[in-house]
């Protein structure tokens, strides 16, 4: 019990000393879940929200043109955005590879036509199947942070593979068997 009474207090002075705050020149992030309504969107509405603490806010607008207006103000504001639009919606699907995935997730059953096979060694891997107008992406993430990962995959001649600086050869330039650093991403992309 003096262990919880005890914890209780440090975590109430740590959080109510403002100087330690300071000291540590970092911004605690506040989020609102709810925002102002988009019919409502002003300079004014959004300083409200800021003169409340609030530094990041959740919000949903019914189109692409108020998302934009609302997103300005709140750029005006001081006021982080995580915006909700129809026209942002996409194609995406997310399952994992492993002999063991996490609690909640889904196993990857099936690929799409132009990779035939993909295969991961090691704890596995997160793997996104992404779709815009043009396009088809395939990301495999290591999930493993501290370990490399061994990536087997075989693809269809038109697959190509896209590098960070967002230049792309053909998939086929590459042996079957890539290595993925820890944490890292291998980005795999097709035209539809």
């Amino acid at each position: 019990m003096r262990k919880i009474f005890f914890l209780l207090f440090v975590l109430n002075f740590s959080c109510s000393n403002p100087e330690s705050v300071k000291e540590a020149d970092q911004e605690i992030l506040t989020l609102a879940w709810y925002s102002v309504p988009s019919n409502e969107t002003s300079l004014l509405r959004y300083m409200e929200l800021k003169e409340t603490g609030i530094t990041h806010n959740l919000t949903f607008f019914p189109d692409a043109e108020m998302m934009a207006k609302g997103l300005d103000t709140a750029q005006k504001a001081g006021i982080k955005m995580i915006v909700y639009c129809p026209e942002l919606k996409t194609n995406v699907s997310v399952a994992h590879t492993g002999s063991s995935i996490p609690r909640g997730t889904k196993l990857l059953e099936k690929l799409p036509p132009e990779i035939k096979t993909l295969k991961t060694e090691g704890t596995g891997a997160v793997i996104s199947l992404l779709k815009n107008s043009t396009n088809s992406y395939l990301a495999v993430v290591n999930r493993d942070f501290r370990n490399p990962m061994d990536l087997y995959i075989e693809c269809d001649a038109k697959v190509k593979r896209v590098f960070k600086d967002g230049t792309s050869v053909p998939a086929s330039l590459y042996q079957n068997n890539t290595e993925i650093d820890a944490g890292d991403i291998a980005i795999f992309m097709w035209e539809d």
